[in-house]
């Protein structure tokens, strides 16, 4: 589950995500267990060749020998947080790729900045979890998957020091169907990212 702040201003790196898992079938013959959740993260682009690239991905399981697993019911839900590593060696080598079109020792090292990844058409983080389950209904164990999937749309306003002064910048996708963006004030910045601003620029 996000929370609105997380929903407008998702960063495509350093993000941490809240989630839970509940039953609301009102069953209470049968008990259900998480064996495990696995949850990849990857990057959403106008692209195709950054398109798909895998950011992060995740395993959780219980890790004790005393249960079956992460007990839920209607009442007692699951409650997790995934944190995004941003950009781990995978991650920049998959990226520099399709940024650049092949690979190179120098590339492969970097890290890249938010505005690399807005004007190479990213607009989102997809998350997706397969939850497998543990069903114990008496003496019948059976085991099932469930698969979640959701996109954090990515804040498209930055702002950075370049020598002496700071710079402000609004990405989006041109009518020529490459990535572009808006110089800014720092009072038309400062108009367009208030939570609470009808003056917001539409493309």
């Amino acid at each position: 589950m996000l929370n609105e702040k997380e929903k407008r201003k998702g960063r495509i790196i350093r993000k941490v995500i809240s989630h839970e898992v509940t039953r609301t079938d009102g069953v209470t013959d049968e008990k259900v267990y998480i064996d495990n959740i696995h949850t990849d993260t990857s990057i959403c682009s106008y692209y195709a060749q950054i398109d798909g690239v895998m950011q992060d991905t995740m395993d959780d399981r219980i890790h004790n020998s005393l249960m079956l697993g992460f007990s839920i019911s209607d009442t007692n839900s699951y409650r997790g947080i995934n944190q995004i590593e941003g950009q781990n060696d995978t991650f920049v080598k998959g990226f520099a790729s399709g940024y650049n079109g092949y690979h190179s020792a120098s590339i492969a090292e970097q890290r890249f900045l938010e505005s690399d990844f807005l004007k190479n058409g990213v607009y989102a983080n997809k998350i997706s979890s397969v939850i497998d389950l543990i069903i114990v209904n008496g003496e019948k164990t059976t085991f099932t998957s469930v698969q979640s999937e959701v996109q954090v749309s990515v804040w498209p306003y930055i702002q950075f020091q370049d020598d002496d002064q700071i710079i402000y910048r609004f990405y989006y996708l041109g009518e020529d169907g490459k990535m572009t963006y808006d110089e800014l004030t720092p009072e038309e910045y400062y108009l367009q990212t208030q939570e609470d601003s009808s003056l917001k620029l539409t493309r």
